[in-house]
């Protein structure tokens, strides 16, 4: 299998967890809006994937840009999700994963080199930040609700 296969079969995972989550908050009597939210990050990562593995189908730009852009964006949803395992929204956590998020979209939609080195490496960096910062914060946070068992 070539890397545009495997890229595509991994965006096809995150869209079947992502309706998995989308089954288990429907069919939940009770809503959990970070659910929801972390089911539409999943949609969001499966969409990215799948626009950067159809490079040869649609033009680099809207490949590689836009789909950087939803791969943050899901990650971001996603890692938000995680840190917010007591069920409450807490503007410092959002504030923390909504800022690194901000910058790197922007540069992802405002960037027109020739070279996709740049958007590549601050993708990765933006991911491992929120990566390691929603690690620590649910190491160190208590964990009251089962919403962390699930995610």
């Amino acid at each position: 299998m070539d890397a545009k296969t495997i890229l595509f079969l991994f965006g096809l995972i995150s869209l079947c967890i992502g309706l998995v989550y989308l089954y288990f908050v429907l069919v939940n009597k009770k809503r959990n809006g970070f659910l929801m939210a972390y089911a539409i990050g999943k949609f969001f990562q499966a969409a990215g994937v799948i626009f950067i593995s159809n490079r040869l189908l649609i033009t680099d730009y809207l490949a590689l840009n836009i789909g950087a852009s939803l791969l943050v964006l899901g990650y971001g949803a996603s890692y938000f999700c995680v840190i917010s395992h007591d069920n409450k929204f807490k503007k410092p956590n959002f504030y923390a994963i909504a800022l690194p998020i901000s910058i790197s979209v922007l540069t992802f939609l405002v960037y027109q080199g020739t070279t996709y080195l740049i958007p590549a490496i601050l993708l990765y960096v933006v991911i491992g930040f929120l990566s390691i910062f929603s690690g620590i914060k649910l190491i160190s946070g208590k964990q009251k609700t089962s919403t962390v068992s699930l995610v």
